[in-house]
């Protein structure tokens, strides 16, 4: 009898011991904030009113036209994607709208879908917090710096990876110029780009004869342009968003600067800008953070585009806008993580299937996924998926990426 007990007693605990370790891996699946059996929660956040809204909108679009074509290919291992989505314009706007999504709504991860403003008003939180973060629209530092292992960054390369490709791109230029002029705008994303642009420019040996600078939202430069004009630039170098630099170059003309030519930051380069800046725009130059711009007969773009205008309508003026495709590239990326991250969903899971991917291209999920962006790797100590940039220009009204320079 007691040897029957002493062997239904190890029975017993070697029963345990097998069932213990499933059990706590159920456990911490079913404890996975924003993960249902049947569907995992994004959040999401940016502005959808005000000057920036198309920079907003076109990242909510963007991530959501990636989850609907995700869903109607069978999801993340038989979860559906659901996007939930905060309005955030200022950057308290926009710390409210992460907190809530993580603390009330209880996402699994969130999109940081924001500029330069909300990222980094939002930046100190995600740190904190620990949940998996991905910015698809942000150039700045602030996400990237110091480093954090939970913050992932896509398409939109760092602000100092953008600067020296906009040395590169400017010294290109023949006959090469010696002389500028800059204008920038005082809030944070030009701030950001001119910050670190100026000391390049110096060491490379361009002579700044002015800088000049105007806020979110202005509509006249004749103060700005007259002081660039009497100066005598070689090019002008504009940092901002496309709604104020192109009625600047559009007003240009008028104000002494007829011959000189203008070369603008990544945040301008949008499909409305020629059509703002109107025949003043041509020559302009940029760099550009994909493979193609919008409207190019590529088939990635073209069948991005038909599936974007079937999705949403006819576009507006300047949609899709890059954020459109910057979050449609990124979202599918993020998704390929999660589906190679099986049953395991935790964060830390998650992490390790982020720093395994190299060179992933969103048609990786799937063919229906769209390569509009070029290949992101990441790894243990590298949280920044993408480096690479082109140059581009505006001819006969439209923007073309130059493919000699890529």
């Amino acid at each position: 009898m007691k040897h029957m007990l002493r062997s239904l007693l190890r029975f017993g605990v070697t029963v345990v011991c097998a069932i213990m370790p499933l059990s706590l891996t159920y456990a911490q699946q079913v404890q996975v904030q924003g993960v249902t059996d049947k569907e995992i929660v994004i959040g999401a956040f940016g502005p959808i009113t005000g000057p920036l809204s198309w920079l907003g909108q076109g990242a909510r679009d963007g991530i959501q036209l990636a989850i609907d074509e995700i869903n109607v290919n069978g999801g993340i291992n038989g979860r559906n994607l659901r996007l939930e989505h905060q309005p955030a314009t200022t950057p308290a706007e926009s710390l409210a709208a992460v907190k809530k999504l993580n603390e009330q709504s209880k996402v699994y991860m969130i999109f940081s879908a924001h500029g330069s403003t909300g990222a980094e008003a939002a930046a100190d939180y995600f740190r904190e917090s620990g949940m998996p973060v991905f910015n698809c629209v942000s150039l700045t530092m602030r996400l990237r710096e110091p480093f954090a292992s939970n913050i992932f960054n896509g398409t939109p390369p760092s602000v100092d990876i953008m600067n020296k490709a906009y040395v590169e791109s400017i010294l290109g230029q023949k006959p090469t110029p010696k002389r500028i002029a800059v204008l920038v705008g005082t809030y944070a994303f030009p701030q950001a780009e001119w910050n670190g642009a100026k000391p390049l420019f110096e060491k490379a040996g361009l002579e700044i004869a002015t800088v000049q600078s105007y806020d979110l939202g202005d509509r006249d430069y004749t103060a700005q342009l007259a002081q660039i004009s009497r100066a005598k630039p070689d090019l002008v170098v504009a940092f901002g968003q496309v709604q104020e630099i192109a009625i600047a170059i559009r007003q240009a003309p008028e104000r002494g600067l007829a011959k000189t030519p203008w070369w603008v930051g990544a945040g301008v380069v949008t499909k409305a800008f020629p059509t703002v800046a109107g025949k003043a725009s041509e020559g302009t130059r940029s760099v550009w953070a994909l493979p193609y711009f919008h409207g190019e007969k590529s088939n990635p773009m073209e069948k991005f585009e038909a599936a974007w205008t079937k999705r949403f309508g006819q576009p507006p003026e300047g949609r899709p806008a890059y954020t459109d495709v910057f979050c449609n590239g990124d979202m599918n990326i993020v998704a390929l993580a999660m589906r190679n991250a099986g049953s395991d969903l935790s964060w830390p899971n998650l992490v390790r299937q982020f720093e395994a991917l190299k060179n992933a291209k969103p048609s990786d999920l799937g063919p229906w996924a769209h390569d509009v962006v070029f290949p992101e790797t990441f790894g243990p100590g590298q949280r920044q998926g993408n480096s690479k940039s082109v140059d581009i220009v505006v001819k006969d009204g439209t923007w073309q990426v130059l493919r000699d320079a890529q």
